[in-house]
């Protein structure tokens, strides 16, 4: 369905939802643990869903918030993940270990992201036409493992899960610099709470064979990937205040906030919430090497502030849900926004306002949706997205929280 978006300021509070990337390696950690463990704060976004499932397809036994792990058995039906290119590349090696082969399906968008990693691993095989079915088989033993991590941290994550379960030590090296490090510390601090030792030393992992899954009740922290988008509404807009977000947390995308004072915004933390206030903000030099996900809300941000923003690292967003760099140029174009595209770097003229009047596509996008979603607030006509249905991906109640916070859209016939 698509979607009328009308200029209007939002305000209020809002109380943000467990963190998508915590969720996943909660709910695979508990299913490796002998016994039962509980995951306090899951959301039920499209991505968890679909983590969710397929460990169920494992023989994992997950009702409510509690998991009864290191119950897995597989009958070779397909596993289903969907879009979710966490669930697909966190599964393979698990899969792999305990039955050998496995078949993985999902939406055709899923399986033209990266996957050369595993490639070399494992063997793969399209059973479709479509190429939306897959077969993969092969065997893991313990080794040195050179990975090249420029494209995606996911597959680093997919081994950390099992490489501790094999019989003798193995070893990560990183080939490239690595992207998006933050992720794989929440892995590993995810695995430390399940007494899982990974030692990180320079340029590689070392993980000791033989070690045992405990069981662990979780309570997942507020994301602060879904939350930037209220942060620079609050900032081009009225006021805001966030909550359910942790002031300690590790989570990468927490860097919005050091971003957001380089560039001039104020924000607030007290009495457990964020407030941030309206601001003029200025261009920086933004890096999103380890931050893809604050990509499209920033680069709305970019467009408003005062200056030239520069940001470096762009082909990061290229390998995602859709190609978000070209995505999103289409959507500056549209919004009649000065920029300049060069090798791996994307520079940003920024305006007082967009004029609107304008039909976009996510992409089947839920961060191209949000985005879009917070560009309204200062488009001097309505704008038109032709899903919003995208956000159930990872954040199925947005428009329902944007609505409450005084975002005015309605439904029009599918376009």
């Amino acid at each position: 369905m698509s979607i009328k978006i009308y200029p209007k300021k939002i305000s209020g509070n809002v109380h943000i939802i467990g963190s998508k990337s915590e969720s996943h390696r909660a709910l695979i950690a508990s299913s490796l643990s002998e016994g039962k463990s509980t995951i306090e704060g899951l959301y039920s976004s499209k991505d968890i869903s679909a983590t969710r499932n397929a460990l169920k397809k494992l023989g994992i036994s997950i009702i409510g918030d509690s998991i009864i792990g290191d119950t897995f058995y597989y009958n070779k039906s397909y596993i289903d993940c969907d879009e979710s290119g966490s669930t697909l590349r966190f599964l393979i090696p698990l899969s792999i270990h305990f039955f050998g082969e496995a078949f993985f399906t999902g939406k055709k968008r899923l399986f033209e992201r990266p996957l050369d990693q595993y490639e070399e691993l494992f063997n793969f095989e399209f059973i479709d036409k479509s190429k939306t079915k897959l077969k993969i088989t092969g065997n893991l033993k313990s080794k040195k493992f050179v990975l090249d991590s420029s494209k995606s941290s996911q597959f680093i994550s997919g081994l950390l899960f099992v490489l501790p379960l094999l019989e003798g030590t193995s070893e990560i090296e990183f080939k490239s610099e690595i992207k998006s490090k933050s992720y794989i510390n929440t892995t590993i601090e995810v695995l430390n709470k399940h007494n899982i030792s990974i030692d990180y030393k320079d340029n590689r992992l070392i993980i000791p064979g033989r070690q045992v899954y405990e069981n662990f009740n979780h309570i997942i922290e507020g994301d602060f990937s879904q939350a930037a988008y209220f942060f620079v509404a609050g900032t081009i807009g009225s006021p805001i205040s966030i909550s359910n977000l942790n002031i300690k947390s590790k989570q990468g995308d927490k860097k919005i906030l050091e971003i957001l004072k380089e560039m001039g915004g104020n924000v607030i933390y007290k009495k457990k919430k964020f407030f941030i206030n309206p601001s003029k903000t200025r261009g920086i030099k933004i890096d999103l090497s380890d931050i893809p996900d604050l990509g499209p809300p920033l680069i709305i941000l970019a467009s408003l502030s005062e200056g030239t923003t520069s940001f470096y690292s762009v082909n990061r967003l290229k390998y995602k849900e859709s190609d978000r760099l070209i995505a999103m140029l289409k959507i500056l174009d549209k919004l009649k926004v000065k920029y300049k595209l060069y090798n791996n770097s994307l520079s940003i003229k920024g305006r007082e306002w967009f004029e609107g009047n304008e039909v976009f596509s996510t992409q089947g996008d839920h961060r191209i949706a949000m985005s879009l979603a917070i560009a309204s607030i200062r488009c001097k006509k309505p704008i038109i997205i032709d899903d919003e249905k995208v956000v159930r991906k990872s954040f199925p109640n947005f428009f329902e929280i944007f609505k409450g916070l005084g975002g005015k859209y309605e439904k029009i016939r599918k376009l």
